[in-house]
């Protein structure tokens, strides 16, 4: 090849070589972008008391023996135990007419009262409903069978999903959701829970407390 072949060669591969960094800088760009709006959209837990849970307020592990823990199984299913600071996690629709049906739920996921299996049982089920219109809010309740709990099933886990109703319905124009249009479901044992407040609600207080009857 002659000098002026080699210099043409050289000029092509710099060419392509250029070209092919700038590709790998947009798409690392395209995929940061995508990652960071991905983690502004994830929803946040949303604590039902935040000065403390009747029975805890910040005294240690004086309701439970154990701190929060977080496991995986072999499917990649989060399950949580040693829950302190009971919480809801709000799944809504887009704001728009054709989109939000103005209903919400609260999802109890199940587990024995020993342990809250939250994927398939809640942030799953919350997701389809929000696909559907549905606003969907996952409930972490206090478990009252697990090792070492003092906390009980009407004593505890009902106070919690007793708060988070009333929490979304003081919410509700927040939220663009029907006050009168708030249901609860749940699994195994977090459907135990859906059917005790289904009819073990109160109407609230005038002007002090909204109603906790789903």
């Amino acid at each position: 090849m002659n000098f002026l072949g080699e210099m043409h060669e050289m000029g092509w591969l710099k060419l392509r070589t250029t070209n092919l960094i700038r590709s790998e800088v947009c798409l690392t760009a395209l995929l940061l972008a995508f990652c960071g709006a991905s983690a502004a959209a994830e929803p946040q837990a949303i604590l039902l008391w935040p000065n403390g849970a009747p029975g805890y307020e910040g005294k240690g592990s004086e309701g439970k023996a154990s701190e929060e823990a977080v496991r995986l199984n072999e499917y990649g299913e989060h399950i949580v135990s040693g829950i302190h600071h009971p919480s809801i996690t709000p799944y809504l629709p887009l704001a728009t007419k054709d989109k939000s049906t103005g209903a919400a739920v609260i999802v109890a996921p199940g587990g024995g009262h020993r342990e809250l299996w939250m994927d398939h049982e809640g942030y799953n089920v919350a997701k389809w409903l929000r696909d559907h219109g549905v606003a969907a809010f996952v409930l972490k309740y206090r478990l009252a069978r697990e090792s070492g709990s003092t906390y009980t099933v009407e004593g505890s886990a009902l106070s919690d999903i007793k708060r988070a109703i009333r929490l979304v319905r003081s919410r509700a124009s927040e939220w663009g959701l029907d006050p009168e249009r708030i249901g609860v479901m749940g699994f195994s044992a977090g459907g135990e829970l859906a059917a005790l407040a289904s009819s073990r609600y109160d109407t609230g207080v005038s002007n002090a407390a909204e109603s906790s009857r789903p």
